[in-house]
């Protein structure tokens, strides 16, 4: 396959990876202190470079993170993501998993 179908196919050298995101929040949180939680961890995804996908309802979410525009999420987006979800004592069970390709699904 050439080059630039790859390109417009995102194949090989151009796959897009994303990061899965899974996270829960604690039970006895006020709606106004989980949209708190939730824009802090917006700027932080945004500050990071990434785009966030995905959504939940009251104390469960989930989703995936990607780059703006073309690019993959790296071993360091993974890494600053979930360290910024472990410090945050009203989230639980902070999870990412392997990076998966945005396009196609696989890992």
């Amino acid at each position: 396959m050439r080059k630039r179908l790859r390109k417009k196919l995102r194949l090989r050298e151009f796959r897009e990876d994303c990061l899965p995101l899974n996270f829960n929040m604690q039970a006895d949180l006020s709606a106004d202190e989980r949209n708190k939680i939730l824009d802090r961890f917006i700027q932080m995804i945004e500050d990071a470079g990434l785009q966030f996908g995905g959504g939940g309802r009251g104390t469960e979410w989930s989703g995936i993170a990607e780059t703006c525009g073309r690019g993959s999420v790296t071993a360091e987006h993974r890494r600053t993501v979930l360290e910024w979800l472990e410090r945050q004592p009203q989230i639980l069970n902070a999870t990412a998993g392997p990076l998966i390709d945005g396009w196609y699904g696989s890992p």
